[in-house]
């Protein structure tokens, strides 16, 4: 029982470090500078729900893989 829940914590690791990865490109770090103060360009809704699912689409795919092997 112990190496089943291992091998699930390391793959929903895995899963979640992947969807970071993925995360990290799809926000775009648009720093706006105007009178000394760096602001950065906020995301559309269709964005937010594209990166919400994408991560946990990622996330879910590897524990799946995991759950079914």
């Amino acid at each position: 029982m112990r190496s089943r829940i291992l091998i699930g914590l390391i793959t929903g690791a895995v899963g979640g470090f992947l969807g970071w990865l993925l995360q990290e490109n799809l926000i775009h770090y648009r720093a706006v500078l105007e009178h000394g103060v760096c602001t950065s360009v906020p995301l559309t809704g269709a964005e937010h729900t594209t990166l919400a699912l994408c991560t946990g689409g990622i996330i879910g795919m590897f524990l799946g893989s995991m759950d079914g092997s």
